[in-house]
């Protein structure tokens, strides 16, 4: 099976940066340059508390077992690795997220302002970030094009333009996090017993709710509750990319209802996206996808599912575009 993490260089270029081959072989080697561009950061960490090392701990052990499954090995994210900031800090370089996982320096910020819940599930969908393939490649320094700069070329199943300026499929990409990363949160809550007082708050909403003639809850979207002050009445905070995962699992029960002579189950299907999320290894998705709708529509998802990198675009327009193509492809009856 391949490595999760390697390095593309432009051959076009006939260049050896072995230099950078050498620091993503060895992240350790990054560890300067990422103290340096991230000191305003850095300089502001917070201690972590026993139980959120804990939590790092549990969630690196337990996407190693879930990525195991499909590849030989990983990168260790240990509590080290992460880092806890004043949330002021952190939405300068997050846009706005909870948390963010940095590709080429192997480490993961999040903010002092999380509340454990959402502390939990959002070091789950960052590390699992860190647990996907991951492969980069040395583009022309912005800055500097004497220089050059280490860019993530390909992340999950997403990936980049080779003169960076564009990505691909990272909607689906993050469709994909986002699912595993809600399974694992799950799985904690089973195992701490939060799943069983989140049912009791879900009912007592609900209750509430159905009193004033407001919608019920759905119990599955809910990975937490919050208060805006003394007195007030929790509000539900839910998963995150709940569009994004809308249109993943669409796709999945639509591709398996056209192909039940090849799988036995939805999970089957599911499999192959979680594969291909961490080998890297598109074919075997791509054919699928094509056999189900026709040849190049997993051509048009990348069409649809494209924005430009390094700027932070609408990612619910794109995912509603995408359910919207979802639907359209269910009403084919191309099954090839």
């Amino acid at each position: 099976m391949e490595k999760p993490r390697s390095l593309i260089t432009k051959t076009v270029e006939k260049i050896s940066h072995i230099d950078i081959a050498n620091q993503l072989k060895n992240p350790d080697l990054l560890t300067l340059q990422f103290e340096q561009e991230f000191a305003f950061a850095l300089e502001k960490e917070i201690p972590k508390s026993e139980s959120e090392i804990n939590v790092i701990d549990f969630t690196n052990k337990y996407m190693d077992e879930k990525a195991k499954k499909y590849i030989n090995e990983t990168f260790s994210i240990e509590s080290k690795n992460v880092h806890k900031i004043p949330h002021k800090i952190l939405i300068q370089i997050a846009k706005g997220a909870g948390a963010l996982y940095i590709p080429a320096m192997h480490h993961v910020f999040y903010s002092e302002a999380l509340p454990q819940p959402l502390f939990i599930h959002s070091v789950n969908h960052e590390i699992l970030h860190a647990k996907s393939y991951n492969l980069f490649q040395s583009i022309k320094s912005i800055k500097n094009e004497s220089l050059r700069d280490i860019q993530i070329f390909r992340g999950g199943v997403s990936f980049v333009s080779r003169d960076g300026k564009f990505v691909y499929l990272e909607n689906l990409n993050e469709a994909i996090t986002e699912t595993i990363a809600k399974e694992a949160t799950e799985d904690f809550y089973k195992k701490t017993g939060l799943d069983k007082k989140l049912d009791n708050l879900v009912s007592f909403q609900n209750t509430y709710y159905n009193i004033n003639s407001k919608p019920l809850l759905n119990r599955v979207e809910i990975l937490t509750f919050q208060k805006m002050g003394e007195g007030e009445m929790p509000f539900p905070v839910g998963f995150s990319y709940e569009g994004h995962r809308r249109f993943l699992q669409m796709l999945i029960s639509d591709i398996f209802e056209k192909n039940k002579n090849n799988f036995s189950n939805l999970e089957e299907v599911k499999e192959i996206f979680f594969e291909s999320y961490f080998t890297g290894k598109l074919l075997k998705l791509q054919r699928m996808i094509d056999q189900t709708y026709g040849n190049g529509t997993f051509k048009n998802l990348t069409k649809i599912d494209r924005n430009k990198h390094g700027v932070q675009n609408n990612t619910d327009k794109i995912a509603q575009k995408l359910n919207a193509y979802i639907l359209e492809l269910k009403e084919r009856n191309i099954n090839k």
